[in-house]
């Protein structure tokens, strides 16, 4: 824990500085990065239907996911070894790509609860569904685990032997298509 409270200090004090710079700056003039992508309100649709977070240990499984949607079912997904920035902050990508996506899908696995850049993304993921109003999280039980505190009032997916059912599955690809 003291490990995520330093990260969260260092997150605030970089916003801070961000929002003093961004004040004497256009975004228009800033080379090709995260702010250069426009904002986009709640009511339009989002330019991704989910983004995955899932502790790298447990990757393969994330990746055979993500490519079974993204190919059979023609979503638009992020994953963070492929589509972050290079060149900027591993928080600021976080960040920008959960607000752009419209769920979170949360790959829960010893792995994942151990993990302190899984733990923010979750906590990420809790801020944009407290902000839209809507529930932006999906849950996916991997692998045994404590279901941390943040939504263990949510219902989640289990997966029995590593596979998600047909049923679950198709539950997941409509959970994940964004209303047009």
């Amino acid at each position: 824990m003291p490990g995520y409270i330093n990260l969260v200090k260092e997150y605030r004090i970089y916003m801070r500085i961000a929002k003093r710079k961004t004040r004497q700056l256009s975004f228009q003039d800033l080379p090709k990065s995260l702010s250069d992508h426009q904002t986009i309100s709640p009511s339009k649709t989002l330019p991704f239907d989910f983004l995955v977070s899932f502790d790298v240990k447990d990757e393969e499984w994330a990746l055979a996911l993500l490519t079974r949607l993204e190919k059979d079912q023609k979503l638009r997904g992020i994953i963070h070894f492929r589509d972050f920035i290079p060149g900027e902050a591993i928080v600021d990508n976080i960040v920008h790509f959960i607000e752009k996506s419209y769920k979170t899908v949360v790959i829960l696995t010893p792995n994942f609860i151990k993990s302190k850049w899984c733990r923010y993304e979750l906590k990420q993921a809790q801020c944009v569904t407290m902000t839209t109003d809507r529930n932006t999280i999906v849950p996916i039980l991997l692998q045994k685990c404590e279901i941390p505190k943040e939504i263990r009032d949510l219902t989640y997916f289990k997966c029995q032997h590593g596979q998600l059912s047909a049923m679950d599955f198709d539950k997941l690809k409509t959970l994940l298509t964004q209303p047009h």
